[in-house]
């Protein structure tokens, strides 16, 4: 379910982690690259946060990830823009980044 301050700030959906899905942003709203390539349409990975390798073989034993989103054009973070007010998109007071 959906804050006041994500209804205000325009979002359509709700920033789910687990789901590993990004909120929609209104028409006027879009996906930035942090380095400052521009809009972008954001692109899934998967981050590999944990490695165990045997040592003696290199086999790998387990490789844990998890999805995260980043810009197409430089694999960076991503932050919400919107237009009509030509700022960050904020909810909560803080920058709507992934």
């Amino acid at each position: 379910m959906q804050t006041e301050t994500e209804k205000s700030a325009g979002l359509t959906s709700g920033l789910s982690v687990e789901l590993g899905t990004l909120p929609a942003l209104s028409d006027t709203q879009c996906w930035c690259c942090e380095m400052g390539c521009g809009d972008v349409i954001p692109k899934e990975i998967d981050f590999e946060y944990s490695r165990t390798e045997d040592i003696k073989t290199g086999r790998l034993i387990e490789s844990l990830t998890e999805k995260r989103y980043v810009s197409p054009c430089c694999g960076k973070g991503l932050f919400a823009w919107d237009n009509s007010t030509d700022d960050e998109v904020l909810v909560g007071g803080k920058p709507l980044t992934a």
